[in-house]
């Protein structure tokens, strides 16, 4: 193992781990500023950034990057799973009037929760392919080599993906929940045109 894996690697592991664990907590208390929430996503962007040099090129270094930062997100997820533990004994005590409307508050709470899960998987997935997609095509327009648009796209894929997530899941206000996911939207159809129509 080289030094320069192992030192990239290293400062890339902790810096997404840092990132993780900003935007973990600012999803967790809701009261997060934006500073945070953009500290964390720089952290990880500069993890990537570590990683592109440790592992001997920019495809494979982030390829690695996006693996490390993958697998950490999981963990974290596991651990805040394992820390939301039911009420069970809490449910058995209450009278039978207010079971009824906890039912009704848990169904329309588990309805609401499928909606998000449908919006951050498939809407946000969709957005951030379609933004990357139209990128692609305006980088061969540009008269970028097949094989770097492509890196370039799959690289940014996911951060937007990500990105858009986040925003979803943690912001209240409907109007910046929904700006980026339009906003983005128009700019992939833009660069799709742009791209199609071809600059060069």
């Amino acid at each position: 193992m080289s030094l320069t894996l192992l030192a990239g690697g290293t400062i890339g592991t902790v810096l997404s781990g840092s990132g993780l664990f900003a935007l973990r907590n600012a999803w967790k208390t809701k009261t997060a500023g934006l500073a945070i929430i953009l500290a964390g996503w720089g952290a990880i962007f500069l993890a990537l950034i570590a990683w592109s040099f440790a592992g001997g090129g920019a495809d494979r270094g982030v390829s690695w990057g996006i693996i490390v930062v993958s697998l950490q997100a999981l963990i974290f997820v596991a651990y805040s799973a394992s820390q939301d533990k039911p009420q069970i004994k809490r449910i058995k005590t209450v009278k039978a009037r207010n079971q009824k409307a906890t039912s009704k508050l848990s169904a329309l709470e588990v309805l609401k929760r499928v909606g998000t899960f449908l919006t951050v998987v498939l809407l946000c997935g969709a957005v951030s392919f379609l933004t990357a997609l139209g990128l692609h095509e305006c980088l061969l327009a540009l008269g970028m080599l097949v094989s770097n648009a492509l890196v370039t796209a799959l690289f940014f894929f996911p951060i937007i993906w990500a990105a858009l997530a986040s925003v979803v899941l943690i912001t209240r206000n409907q109007r910046l929940r929904w700006g980026p996911l339009l906003g983005l939207t128009l700019i992939g159809f833009a660069l799709l045109l742009i791209g199609n129509g071809g600059l060069g």
